[in-house]
């Protein structure tokens, strides 16, 4: 019984590992030189995103907006929260609400001067 859970185990991650390779696609170009956008995504509860949110905006958005590079993250948490216990509370609180997170990385693109995201910017 074990060998067969072992080959279905398998199977399922190769499976999975080539269905992600046939989606890639490589980068063209199109974006050299483009500004990137850093979006995070955040699956939530249905019902507590107004909870989520305050969270958000008290522990995370403030070291992100004020990161200065004199300081490192953990310094400016340090600077931000002098009440360390609280912050890691709110942090665990925010992060048990969250259901799913992802980041991904956006480049633009220019429709105009070149409407497909198959072939690269003219020269």
């Amino acid at each position: 019984m074990k060998k067969i859970l072992g080959l279905l185990l398998s199977a399922l991650v190769l499976g999975v590992f080539n269905s992600a390779a046939a989606f890639a696609q490589a980068d063209n170009g199109s974006g050299e030189g483009k500004k990137v956008v850093h979006v995070s995504f955040y699956k939530l509860p249905p019902g507590r995103q107004d909870e989520w949110l305050a969270l958000y905006k008290k522990v995370h958005l403030p070291p992100g907006n004020k990161r200065k590079p004199d300081l490192t993250r953990t310094q400016l948490i340090h600077k931000l929260y002098p009440d360390l216990d609280q912050y890691a509370r709110d942090e665990r609180a925010r992060w048990a609400l969250t259901l799913g997170h992802w980041d991904e990385q956006w480049v633009e693109v220019d429709l105009e001067k070149n409407p497909s995201l198959y072939y690269p910017d003219p020269l």
